[in-house]
């Protein structure tokens, strides 16, 4: 297990080739999502920053699409020529609500064999919440990508904690909002949630012209709390 190891070519290759589901239940590849999907343009440069969650229920999970609202606006992404795209590994039945929950305007996919998981290398299971969180003044960095101009339409949250995607001083808090957001966005909770002992990561992804797609960046997690910083991911992209 690597945290910052980037696949190799022949890895990103085989990865290319593994199918997820979307939010109607369609099977893609993940090459062609790389590839900008059914809208891209065979002369593009598309990069594409891909963000794996735990399952679909995770509150620190939940904390990281509330950071990625807060803190990323989209337009200023599509200026700077990146895509964002995340998955899960629940049932794709999951998925729209899960949008719903945070206005999420990125597409969500969802490997609920955890396939594609395992070719990136993210086959660590736990369910341990690792070190006490750092102070955002310990992790933050600058980017180009500016803040949303207001969070009013953002699930409910905690303004008290650093600004760090970890949000909740205590798992029964973050529980609490889990069950709020999916009873406010009707989340099928009955169907399968995904592993919740796998962990995710985030990766950059770019798709040259006349070239193979290739991985430029990873990060995998190591504990229940240590995705990326999302202002940090977007300015390694």
């Amino acid at each position: 297990f690597s945290v910052d190891g980037i696949p190799s070519a022949a890895e990103t290759a085989q990865a290319t080739y593994i199918r997820v589901l979307n939010e109607d239940g369609t099977s893609i590849s993940f090459g062609k999502i790389l590839s900008g999907g059914e809208s891209a343009d065979a002369g593009d440069n598309v990069k594409t920053i891909v963000c794996f969650i735990r399952h679909f229920l995770c509150p620190m999970c939940q904390d990281y699409m509330y950071s990625i609202g807060r803190n990323i606006d989209p337009e200023a992404l599509e200026r700077a020529g990146l895509r964002l795209v995340i998955v899960g590994n629940g049932g794709w039945q999951m998925i729209k609500s899960y949008r719903r929950i945070f206005k999420l305007p990125y597409a969500v996919y969802t490997d609920p064999t955890a396939t594609l998981y395992t070719a990136l290398g993210m086959t660590l299971r736990t369910l341990d919440a690792g070190p006490k969180i750092p102070s955002a003044s310990a992790s933050s960095s600058s980017i180009s990508i500016s803040p949303i101009s207001s969070s009013s339409s953002l699930p409910d949250s905690t303004d008290t904690l650093p600004e760090t995607y970890v949000r909740h001083k205590s798992l029964l808090s973050g529980v609490s909002l889990v069950l709020r957001n999916a009873v406010k966005a009707r989340m099928p909770i009955w169907r399968y949630m995904g592993d919740k002992a796998l962990l995710g990561g985030e990766f950059v992804f770019e798709k040259v012209p006349g070239k193979d797609i290739s991985c430029v960046w990873a990060h995998r997690m190591r504990y229940t709390t240590a995705h990326e910083e999302i202002q940090s991911v977007v300015g390694e992209a």
